[in-house]
């Protein structure tokens, strides 16, 4: 059996459904998995991967089976204590990697920095669960390996969509090794593919093999038409090209595009809709990385355009030009369980 697992496209983590671009890389990853021969397709509940695994549901004329284990974990204390940045996996893990810690620690759930994370019990619940589904698919966990069970047709490739967190713990799983040691290590871009493959000898005990490692090459390059929006505003235009072409480098276009949003927002040249930190002091408190997410909406008074920035820490920054207003109900109420405050 091959295993194809696929991270979804670029996302908006404030709706929970792909932007602009994750719908170019969606199409892309469809388009480059068009012939593997994919027979089932399993997806996560979440709506960004939900979304990319219908561009390769529509290629091949299949349906999705939702799986609620594949959905991304969640962090945070679970006493109340403080921890590093609120729990948040990766920036834990790159904590510990700075200090000289062991991130191959296989007793990493019971120790410090993450005894007291929520994360270890998604980890731990998404094996339970993806043993289970594996055995529906003719794969019988039996110790560190799988038994090849009879009657079952494992000579076949799926398809599964997910996220970065969950597919992180999938893998560590599956290969036996530390969720920490996986998280820094296996980092996987968006829709990145990794394939699994595991024996169809009935009866045999095997252990699952790495095809394909992250391969993004599909996406490599891809940019973002700018189709939102008034591009003849006088008031916005030259920033919209701007938000476009930060599409093209958004690491490095992240705080000269921000500067230019700040003074223009300065200048009462844009309007603050909504943000979950304060707009003026908004990259000094993605640096301090105390909460995952970071989203700000802004929109031009002339045009009515809105402009989206959003920083997923360690993920790739959000530049989006719309004509549709951000859900203000859902943002307040992802803004209110994180603990953050709300700026109008």
């Amino acid at each position: 059996m091959r295993i194809i697992f696929v991270r979804h496209g670029h996302p908006n983590y404030a709706k929970d459904c792909l932007a602009e671009l994750g719908h170019k890389h969606a199409v892309a990853v469809a388009e480059r998995l068009k012939d593997e021969g994919i027979e089932e397709i399993y997806s996560s509940t979440c709506g960004r991967a939900y979304e990319t695994a219908g561009y390769v549901a529509k290629e091949y004329n299949l349906p999705i089976i939702k799986c609620e284990f594949m959905r991304e974990i969640s962090w945070g204390s679970i006493n109340g204590e403080p921890l590093f940045n609120d729990g948040h996996p990766w920036s834990t893990v790159d904590n510990m990697v700075a200090n000289g810690e062991n991130v191959w620690d296989y007793d990493w759930a019971s120790k410090a920095p993450f005894a007291n994370n929520k994360m270890v019990g998604c980890v731990e619940n998404i094996a339970i669960a993806l043993d289970k589904w594996l055995e529906t698919l003719g794969y019988k966990r039996e110790g560190l390996y799988y038994r090849v069970m009879e009657g079952i047709n494992t000579q076949k490739t799926i398809a599964a969509f997910g996220h970065g967190g969950a597919g992180s713990a999938i893998l560590c799983h599956l290969f036996n090794l530390p969720y920490p040691f996986v998280c820094t290590t296996f980092g996987q871009d968006y829709t990145g593919i990794t394939i699994v493959t595991l024996s169809d000898t009935p009866g045999a005990l095997v252990k699952p093999s790495i095809e394909i490692m992250n391969d993004a090459r599909h996406i490599k390059d891809l940019q973002i038409e700018n189709v939102f929006g008034n591009s003849e505003c006088l008031n916005c235009k030259e920033l919209q090209n701007d938000m476009l072409n930060a599409e093209k480098d958004p690491h490095s276009m992240l705080i000269p595009t921000y500067e230019k949003l700040k003074r223009m927002y300065e200048s009462n040249k844009l309007k603050l809709v909504i943000s979950d930190c304060s707009f003026e002091h908004f990259m000094q408190e993605v640096a301090e990385e105390r909460h995952y997410t970071y989203q700000a909406y802004l929109q031009c008074p002339e045009c009515k355009a809105f402009f989206h920035l959003g920083v997923c820490v360690r993920g790739t920054p959000i530049y989006e030009v719309t004509n549709c207003p951000p859900d203000m109900e859902k943002f307040i109420d992802i803004a209110k369980q994180d603990g953050k405050v709300i700026y109008r």
